[in-house]
């Protein structure tokens, strides 16, 4: 192909460097003298396109310019040096990207301004991969308002190396530590972050082996406020029930009661009252495991609908697959993708307005209440399919579907574990469900929002849903 007579028509400097897949762009003007000073090129990467994303002002009347800037050279020589012994790290270290400079996203959310959560330290646990790391690395400088010096590693050096020339490439901080147990680990991590930030209300901590959602710390900080509420312990960016199916919706959050762990944001007074005294008590086992047994004291957790953040695999030599972790985690999670995506009533989270707003869901004349025997039931949990309910969730605008049932024994949940068994939701024979709310669980299927709402939640009295015959188990 010429690209003489295009060049000189167009005036471009750089189309005669267009190669195949390249992406190519330019603003030009008809009569202009020199190059167009709105132009850009973009080599493939590794055969693939290279998508560009470029917003800017043009003028009505363009200045050419009588010589064109050679385009920047895409260079980190740290990085380079870095990969140079590191190459098994493949995706960071690759031979297009291991130049590539590491840049904080800037912040283009105007109504997130000024949130403390860009101030907040956020402390990341590493495990004993390098490579898991680097990944966990890379999803939080593509936060948007990220601010480096807010982030620190902790680590142990016996058991992942290299960590503080991986953190200086991010201009992330870092801090060494030898404790091998988990409450130890848990503890000199809120230590170092008081000690690093002695004036921050609040603090994040990211388990070993996390991938951050584009939105993750749009999201927290749209919900930060929610813990000004003395019923709210913590807010956390992982959903147990987040399952592929039945986590539809990422402009929902809900109450729970459980403390799911993985990402999460609590009050630093939290831990210098409550979890310092009890660290063994409280935070022994993974957050997943169950946190914060000793000593909820009604208040609880703040969960999206949506995970915004996933939970990379382990393999079974670093984490013996137990039943909790294989009904945990070997199942396919929804994670959000959408940068953009909104909270939609944070504000209803609040003790005196959540339980006004479900019972307003509740009573609502287009809330749907699923009639099913307990034979359609057991018939569901038994196949893990909904078809025997019969339920029809492909309507063009989302419902409100509520299953409401009577537990035989009141002292457990043992029918709500049936109900989650057959929706596809955390089940494990021998742990409770997870993400109750006072006798009731909300979750979604296609947009729709799903309510199993049992006899122990003070909203039973609601007809007609306290009219229900289902019993279970």
């Amino acid at each position: 192909m010429q690209f003489t007579s295009a060049r000189q028509s167009l005036r471009s400097s750089q189309i005669q460097n267009l190669q195949f897949r390249d992406q190519w762009y330019t603003v030009t003007q008809r009569g202009i003298s020199g190059f167009s000073p709105y132009e850009t090129l973009k080599p493939s990467k590794g055969g693939l396109w290279s998508p560009i994303d470029e917003h800017f002002c043009v003028p009505r009347q363009l200045k050419g310019r009588k010589i064109m800037p050679d385009p920047n050279v895409m260079q980190n020589d740290a990085r380079a040096k870095f990969c140079k012994e590191h190459t098994y790290i493949a995706e960071f270290c690759s031979v297009d990207q291991r130049n590539t400079p590491l840049r904080p996203a800037i912040l283009t959310n105007r109504q997130l301004v000024g949130s403390p959560m860009f101030s907040t330290p956020i402390m990341v646990i590493a495990g004993e991969s390098l490579s898991s790391l680097t990944l966990t690395l890379e999803t939080i400088l593509s936060q948007p308002g990220i601010q480096p010096r807010y982030v620190v590693v902790i680590y142990n050096p016996e058991l992942v190396k290299d960590v503080p020339e991986l953190c200086k490439l991010f201009g992330f901080s870092y801090k060494a530590i030898s404790e091998k147990h988990y409450f130890k680990i848990l503890e000199l991590t809120f230590e170092t972050a008081h000690a690093l930030f002695p004036g921050s209300l609040y603090v994040t901590v990211l388990e070993e082996g996390l991938l951050l959602s584009p939105d993750f710390l749009a999201y927290s900080a749209t919900v930060l406020p929610l813990l000004h509420d003395p019923t709210i312990l913590a807010i956390s960016a992982w959903n147990a029930n987040g399952f592929l199916n039945v986590s539809t919706r990422p402009d929902l959050v809900y109450r729970t009661e459980d403390f799911p762990g993985q990402a999460f944001t609590i009050r630093m007074a939290t831990y210098f009252k409550e979890m310092k005294p009890n660290m063994i008590q409280c935070c022994s086992k993974r957050g997943w495991e169950g946190w914060l047994e000793f000593g909820r004291w009604e208040r609880e957790i703040v969960v999206p609908d949506i995970s915004r953040v996933l939970r990379r695999p382990v393999g079974p030599d670093l984490e013996p697959v137990t039943p909790l972790v294989h009904a945990l985690f070997h199942r396919l999670r929804a994670t959000n993708l959408e940068i953009t995506a909104q909270i939609n009533g944070a504000d209803l989270l609040s003790a005196e307005r959540y339980e006004s707003h479900l019972v307003t869901k509740l009573n609502s004349s287009g809330t749907r209440m699923i009639r099913a025997s307990k034979e359609d039931v057991v018939k569901c949990a038994e196949t893990e399919s909904i078809e025997s309910l019969h339920l029809n969730l492909k309507n063009a605008k989302p419902e409100v579907f509520v299953l409401a049932y009577k537990e035989h024994d009141v002292a457990d949940f043992n029918g709500m574990k049936i109900l989650c068994r057959c929706f596809g939701l955390f089940f494990e024979d021998h742990s409770p469900p997870r993400g109750l709310h006072r006798g009731l669980l909300r979750f979604t299927m296609k947009g729709n929002e799903m309510i199993l709402l049992s006899n122990r939640s003070p909203l039973f009295v609601i007809p007609p849903f306290n009219g229900t015959k289902l019993i279970l188990p």
